[in-house]
Protein backbone atom coordinates (compact mmCIF):
# COMPACT_ATOMS: atom_id res chain seq x y z
CA UNK A 1 0.00 0.00 0.00
CA UNK A 2 1.14 3.46 -0.95
CA UNK A 3 2.07 6.21 1.94
CA UNK A 4 -1.04 8.06 2.08
CA UNK A 5 -3.69 5.97 1.08
CA UNK A 6 -6.18 3.82 3.17
CA UNK A 7 -7.03 -0.28 2.88
CA UNK A 8 -10.18 0.93 1.41
CA UNK A 9 -8.61 2.54 -0.98
CA UNK A 10 -6.56 -0.22 -2.17
CA UNK A 11 -9.81 -2.55 -2.66
CA UNK A 12 -11.93 0.06 -4.31
CA UNK A 13 -9.21 0.67 -7.17
CA UNK A 14 -6.50 -1.90 -6.49
CA UNK A 15 -4.73 -2.92 -10.31
CA UNK A 16 -4.52 -6.61 -8.89
CA UNK A 17 -9.11 -5.85 -8.54
CA UNK A 18 -11.39 -6.03 -11.34
CA UNK A 19 -10.27 -3.15 -13.78
CA UNK A 20 -12.70 -0.70 -14.14
CA UNK A 21 -13.65 -0.64 -17.52
CA UNK A 22 -14.71 -4.85 -17.17
CA UNK A 23 -16.79 -2.68 -13.59
CA UNK A 24 -20.60 -2.27 -14.26
CA UNK A 25 -22.23 1.08 -14.00
CA UNK A 26 -23.46 0.07 -10.70
CA UNK A 27 -19.69 -0.81 -9.32
CA UNK A 28 -18.75 1.90 -10.43
CA UNK A 29 -21.31 4.01 -8.79
CA UNK A 30 -20.42 2.33 -5.60
CA UNK A 31 -16.53 2.74 -5.59
CA UNK A 32 -16.71 6.38 -6.67
CA UNK A 33 -18.81 7.21 -3.83
CA UNK A 34 -21.59 8.89 -5.89
CA UNK A 35 -25.50 7.66 -5.95
CA UNK A 36 -26.87 7.14 -9.18
CA UNK A 37 -29.23 9.54 -8.73
CA UNK A 38 -26.24 11.99 -8.74
CA UNK A 39 -27.47 15.59 -10.03
CA UNK A 40 -24.60 16.78 -11.78
CA UNK A 41 -23.35 12.98 -13.28
CA UNK A 42 -25.34 10.70 -15.91
CA UNK A 43 -22.35 8.50 -15.44
CA UNK A 44 -19.64 8.08 -12.14
CA UNK A 45 -16.94 10.03 -12.62
CA UNK A 46 -14.21 8.44 -14.94
CA UNK A 47 -11.84 6.49 -12.59
CA UNK A 48 -8.46 7.80 -15.45
CA UNK A 49 -7.30 11.13 -15.39
CA UNK A 50 -6.00 13.66 -14.64
CA UNK A 51 -2.72 14.03 -16.39
CA UNK A 52 -0.30 16.74 -14.51
CA UNK A 53 2.15 18.22 -16.32
CA UNK A 54 4.54 20.18 -14.38
CA UNK A 55 7.79 21.98 -15.99
CA UNK A 56 10.02 24.04 -14.04
CA UNK A 57 13.87 25.58 -13.60
CA UNK A 58 14.10 24.61 -9.96
CA UNK A 59 16.63 20.97 -10.38
CA UNK A 60 15.43 18.59 -7.77
CA UNK A 61 18.12 16.09 -5.60
CA UNK A 62 15.35 13.71 -5.56
CA UNK A 63 12.68 13.73 -8.75
CA UNK A 64 11.22 10.34 -7.98
CA UNK A 65 10.29 11.26 -4.20
CA UNK A 66 8.57 14.06 -5.50
CA UNK A 67 6.78 13.18 -7.81
CA UNK A 68 5.90 10.50 -5.78
CA UNK A 69 4.21 12.76 -2.97
CA UNK A 70 2.71 15.30 -6.16
CA UNK A 71 1.03 12.27 -7.53
CA UNK A 72 -0.35 11.54 -3.90
CA UNK A 73 -1.05 15.08 -3.19
CA UNK A 74 -2.92 15.35 -6.89
CA UNK A 75 -5.52 12.42 -6.24
CA UNK A 76 -6.48 14.12 -2.86
CA UNK A 77 -6.74 17.09 -4.05
CA UNK A 78 -8.47 16.36 -7.59
CA UNK A 79 -10.57 13.61 -5.42
CA UNK A 80 -9.12 11.01 -8.42
CA UNK A 81 -8.53 7.52 -7.57
CA UNK A 82 -4.55 7.49 -7.44
CA UNK A 83 -4.03 4.68 -9.26
CA UNK A 84 -4.75 6.51 -12.52
CA UNK A 85 -3.08 9.19 -11.80
CA UNK A 86 -0.33 10.57 -14.20
CA UNK A 87 2.24 12.60 -13.29
CA UNK A 88 5.57 14.08 -15.19
CA UNK A 89 8.49 16.52 -14.20
CA UNK A 90 10.41 17.82 -16.45
CA UNK A 91 13.45 19.95 -15.50
CA UNK A 92 14.28 23.07 -17.86
CA UNK A 93 16.86 25.34 -16.49
CA UNK A 94 16.19 27.72 -19.49
CA UNK A 95 12.62 27.99 -17.64
CA UNK A 96 12.43 31.97 -17.37
CA UNK A 97 9.89 33.99 -15.57
CA UNK A 98 10.48 38.31 -15.74
CA UNK A 99 13.46 37.41 -17.53
CA UNK A 100 14.95 36.28 -14.77
CA UNK A 101 15.79 32.52 -13.48
CA UNK A 102 14.44 32.30 -10.00
CA UNK A 103 12.38 29.30 -9.34
CA UNK A 104 9.53 29.48 -11.14
CA UNK A 105 6.61 26.60 -12.80
CA UNK A 106 4.45 25.70 -15.78
CA UNK A 107 1.70 23.34 -15.20
CA UNK A 108 -0.69 21.80 -17.71
CA UNK A 109 -3.89 19.58 -15.96
CA UNK A 110 -5.53 17.70 -17.98
CA UNK A 111 -9.29 16.26 -16.15
CA UNK A 112 -12.60 14.92 -17.00
CA UNK A 113 -15.54 15.91 -15.17
CA UNK A 114 -14.12 17.93 -12.13
CA UNK A 115 -12.81 21.10 -13.63
CA UNK A 116 -15.53 24.64 -13.62
CA UNK A 117 -14.53 28.12 -12.05
CA UNK A 118 -14.74 27.34 -8.60
CA UNK A 119 -13.30 24.22 -8.17
CA UNK A 120 -10.06 25.34 -10.30
CA UNK A 121 -9.89 28.55 -7.49
CA UNK A 122 -9.32 26.05 -5.03
CA UNK A 123 -7.06 23.60 -7.10
CA UNK A 124 -4.94 26.77 -7.99
CA UNK A 125 -4.61 27.69 -4.35
CA UNK A 126 -3.52 24.33 -3.00
CA UNK A 127 -1.07 23.80 -5.86
CA UNK A 128 0.56 27.22 -5.14
CA UNK A 129 0.94 26.48 -1.72
CA UNK A 130 2.83 22.63 -2.62
CA UNK A 131 4.64 24.55 -5.13
CA UNK A 132 5.85 27.22 -2.77
CA UNK A 133 6.97 24.76 -0.03
CA UNK A 134 8.10 21.98 -2.54
CA UNK A 135 9.78 23.77 -5.33
CA UNK A 136 10.49 27.04 -3.45
CA UNK A 137 8.79 28.80 -6.23
CA UNK A 138 6.72 32.26 -5.31
CA UNK A 139 3.17 32.51 -6.15
CA UNK A 140 3.62 35.68 -8.55
CA UNK A 141 6.32 33.28 -10.47
CA UNK A 142 3.68 30.06 -12.58
CA UNK A 143 0.66 29.28 -14.30
CA UNK A 144 -1.54 26.42 -14.25
CA UNK A 145 -3.47 25.77 -17.07
CA UNK A 146 -6.60 23.49 -16.46
CA UNK A 147 -8.38 21.45 -19.14
CA UNK A 148 -10.92 19.26 -19.59
CA UNK A 149 -11.27 17.88 -22.93
CA UNK A 150 -14.37 15.97 -22.66
CA UNK A 151 -14.93 12.48 -22.42
CA UNK A 152 -14.56 11.80 -26.19
CA UNK A 153 -10.98 13.29 -26.87
CA UNK A 154 -9.33 10.88 -24.12
CA UNK A 155 -8.54 7.40 -25.48
CA UNK A 156 -7.89 4.83 -23.16
CA UNK A 157 -7.73 0.92 -22.88
CA UNK A 158 -8.84 0.92 -26.97
CA UNK A 159 -11.19 3.24 -26.62
CA UNK A 160 -12.39 6.44 -25.48
CA UNK A 161 -14.04 7.85 -22.38
CA UNK A 162 -17.15 8.88 -24.22
CA UNK A 163 -17.45 5.19 -24.95
CA UNK A 164 -16.68 3.73 -21.24
CA UNK A 165 -18.55 6.37 -19.56
CA UNK A 166 -21.02 8.35 -22.17
CA UNK A 167 -21.16 12.00 -23.51
CA UNK A 168 -21.74 14.53 -21.00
Amino acid sequence: MLPGKTPSDDRAWSHRSKPWYHRSQAELYALSGLSPDHHHHHHPRPPAMPALELKTNVKLDDPKAFIQEFSLFSANLLKKPHAYISVSYTYNEYLAWEGTFEPAFLLNITSLDNLNAESNEGFSKDLFDFFEKHLGVKDNRGYITFFDPGRENIGHAHTTFGTIFGRK
